[in-house]
């Protein structure tokens, strides 16, 4: 768990750690169409093999791909000193420079390591082989090269073995390399068949469901596919090597609203401060969790996308938070700028189209913004797509006010109960409670989101009719199995000082947590554990026992975390918190728990 509560870790730190020797790979030369496709993959796949060994790391696939394309255009050969130019500004000791010839019915593979340093060649290897061999054949080529590094200790080699940290099969291979391209432009739609053909080649290949479940996480078709990817990319972790298995396992750790994945994340940065992805996961993971670590998550994550698109600035997805944060902080210029960089790597995506014109709708003049709203009739990028997702600050919450209008209308009567709920929480940080309370009453309002929408409410002060509350809030009323409801209507219970419901909404938490145990669902029963913890902080609270209460309710803020309700109720844990520490004269102690909750409202 997090050590350091409301510090980030920053690019600075990790580049200023030692890290171990580093080996560029370069895009090998081809000399046939056949083998077009290894130019880059072999960047990957002999990477892939080296990281780790002999105190080797391998510098991250997509900065080298960024230095070479700075330095060699298209398709192009590049001389030695072009290449040992690329490497030290990859930041590696050594670079390997190779390429795949096909002599008559098979391959050749051939590699040369150079020290970037006084340009002396190591060393040399050459593997020949069928075409269909490619594992074997690079397995083979990555002894040679290491013997090469390590200067004939031959006795001190690994046995390496890319079938099993990849995947056995061909077919999938070549189609996971195909949706890296579309993946990098940021093509994730188009990514999607790619990613599914490599899983339908090897339903055990954990780099394509790891790939397959963030670009569904970044399309218009997410939830339980996204969850579902995930979940195999996890299962099958253990084939790969450590770093690539941290992303994975970090990333599961986000989708699922844990904070897991952080100390993991800042410790790889440390080791690896040229791994893209690393730090894109890292951004990723401040920019939607870093508000329950009391971080800035907008600013901590845009150091580490930052950090991800000065590695490999063709790197599209690393830009699309960036571009959130400029948009939420009305900063025109630097929005334009990077919309400008995005929509040459992605032009004509969704993503793009998306970005372009939530935009124009927070930032465009009024002409510019007419103009949008009726695009927005004729588009494919629907306003369900997340349009209204980057204009969520206090400076754009009429126009995501307006946005759900047009989703109400849009969707007609019995359809419309997600922009409803939303709705309503907007023109309550409009502060308009009592329009949405009667929007609350509405018939397309999700029953199911009452008990979450009214305690929030009452926490922070607003007057809500004591009728309303005992009819939403009492333990009889609410869903038990849902254990944000028994959390809601146990806190209420203690107000009142109704302590066997209160009592009774714990053992309910601890029993369903234990349920969830025995299932293997460790984050429910995490979750259903902390959030009894924190009806006990909430308690002992109200019983004027501070201390004990303190201990109880940061303990539990740790481990009750997770997206929307979820992260409604690790809001409501901080405010208590917030308002714990104003009652015992610890004011500064508590402005940071208030700011880390009133930072997205007004």
């Amino acid at each position: 768990m997090i050590q350091d509560r409301g510090r980030a870790f920053s690019p600075k730190e990790a580049i200023a750690e030692g890290a171990a020797p580093g080996i560029a790979v370069l895009p090998f030369s081809v000399q046939s169409a056949e083998l077009e496709e290894w130019r880059e993959g072999m960047v990957d796949l002999v990477s892939t093999n080296l990281d780790g060994v002999a105190g080797l790391r391998t510098i991250d696939s997509r900065t080298v791909l960024a230095r070479w394309r700075e330095a060699v255009p298209g398709n192009e050969v590049a001389d030695l000193e072009t290449a040992l130019d690329v490497g030290r500004r990859a930041g590696a000791r050594y670079v390997l420079l190779g390429s795949a010839v096909a002599i008559g019915g098979g391959v050749r593979l051939s590699a040369d390591v150079y020290d970037t340093g006084d340009g002396s060649k190591l060393g040399q290897g050459t593997v020949d082989g069928a075409p269909d061999s490619v594992f074997a054949l690079v397995d083979r080529l990555s002894i040679e090269v290491l013997r090469a590094v390590l200067r004939g200790q031959e006795r001190d080699l690994p046995t390496v073995n890319l079938a099993r940290v990849t995947t056995t099969s061909l077919p999938a291979l070549k189609a996971y390399l195909q949706g890296e391209v579309l993946f990098r432009e940021g093509d994730f739609e188009a990514a999607i068949p790619a990613y599914e053909r490599a899983v339908e080649a090897d339903s055990t290949f954990a780099l394509a469901h790891y790939r397959l479940a963030h670009a569904h996480g970044w399309s218009a078709i997410q939830g339980d596919l996204t969850q579902e990817a995930i979940e195999r990319a996890a299962r099958f972790a253990d084939r790969l090597p450590e770093r690539e298995r941290v992303v994975v396992l970090a990333e599961r750790a986000l989708l699922q609203g844990s904070l897991d994945g952080i100390e993991p994340l800042e410790e790889l940065v440390r080791r690896y401060p040229d791994d893209v992805e690393a730090w894109y996961t890292l951004g990723d993971t401040y920019f939607h969790l870093g508000e329950q670590t009391l971080i800035d998550p907008l600013e901590e994550g845009t150091k580490a996308f930052a950090r991800a698109t000065e590695l490999d600035p063709t790197f599209a997805p690393a830009y699309i938070h960036q571009i959130d944060t400029a948009i939420y902080e009305s900063d025109s210029a630097r929005a334009a700028g990077l919309i400008a960089t995005y929509d040459r790597l992605a032009s004509g995506s969704e993503m793009a189209t998306a970005l372009r014109f939530a935009f124009a709708l927070a930032l465009g003049d009024s002409a510019t913004r007419a103009k949008t709203w009726a695009a927005l009739d004729t588009t494919s990028v629907s306003l369900e797509q997340g349009i209204y997702y980057y204009l969520m600050s206090t400076a754009h919450l009429k126009l995501h006010a307006e946005i759900h209008e047009k989703q109400i209308q849009a969707a007609g009567p019995g359809r419309a109960g997600g922009a409803t709920f939303s709705y309503s929480w907007i023109i309550t940080l409009l502060g308009r409670p009592a329009e949405a309370l009667r929007t609350a009453d509405s018939p397309e309002f999700p029953a199911e989101s009452a008990p979450d929408f009214l305690y929030y409410l009452h926490a922070r002060g607003l007057p809500i009719p004591l009728e309303r509350l005992q009819r939403t809030l009492a333990l009889d009323a609410i869903d038990s199995e849902n254990p944000v409801h028994l959390l809601y209507a146990g806190a209420y219970a203690a107000e009142r000082g109704e302590w066997q419901d209160h009592a009774a909404a714990i053992r309910q938490l601890r029993e369903s947590a234990g349920i969830s145990l025995a299932a293997g669902d460790s984050v429910e029963a995490r979750f259903g554990e902390g959030a009894a913890g924190a009806l006990e902080g909430y308690a002992a609270w109200r019983r004027g026992q501070r201390e004990e209460a303190l201990r109880l309710l940061r303990s539990s803020e740790r481990v009750v975390t997770g997206h929307v309700f979820r992260h409604r109720v690790n809001q409501t844990i901080r405010w208590w918190i917030g308002d714990l520490l104003e009652e015992m004269g610890r004011p500064s102690e508590a402005a940071r728990y208030f700011y880390s909750v009133t930072f997205n409202d007004p």
